[in-house]
């Protein structure tokens, strides 16, 4: 028997191991940026960040002025159980009309839950409220012991 496999008809890349973000606004922590930022990567790991850094001579850089950088990932839809609807002069008569309700007033994460959404890299969440059909307004949130709202009011939901 004889079999022979075909030459890759494209040129052979090697990605590269060091990449600089540069140009960014680099968001490090609620209220804390940096403007014009460069964010440095090496074998996958951030190795510095900052706004007068010197870009390695074996990185490929990549010019992200207008984007934001955050540091960790975003959970984009993370369902905030509800306590039962306290009666208010503007709640709706149909009760799974929540559209006044802010899912971040509810937010109750353990200790335990927090490391594990922190231990595979999340650091923010979009909480949104779990029921209802008009269900309230969402919030951006960083995943600490205090859960500081980044941004109130993102969306309705």
């Amino acid at each position: 028997m004889f079999a022979q496999t075909e030459p890759v008809k494209d040129i052979h890349r090697n990605s590269p191991r060091v990449w600089a973000l540069s140009h960014a606004m680099i968001h490090t922590e609620p209220g804390d940026s940096i403007k014009d930022g460069t964010v440095i990567v090496r074998d996958g790991r951030i190795e510095k960040v900052g706004r007068y850094i010197q870009i390695p001579l074996d990185a490929y850089e990549i010019d992200m002025e207008g984007a934001n950088i955050y540091a960790g990932f975003i959970d984009g839809w993370l369902k905030v159980k509800q306590d039962e609807k306290t009666k208010s002069p503007d709640n709706h008569w149909n009760e799974k009309i929540r559209a006044e309700y802010r899912a971040k007033d509810d937010l109750k994460l353990k200790e335990k839950d927090l490391k594990a959404l922190r231990s595979i890299g999340i650091t923010a969440a979009h909480v949104v409220p779990e029921k209802g059909i008009f269900k309230g307004k969402s919030d951006l949130v960083v995943l600490n012991e205090n859960t500081v709202s980044v941004s109130k009011d993102i969306s309705q939901v």
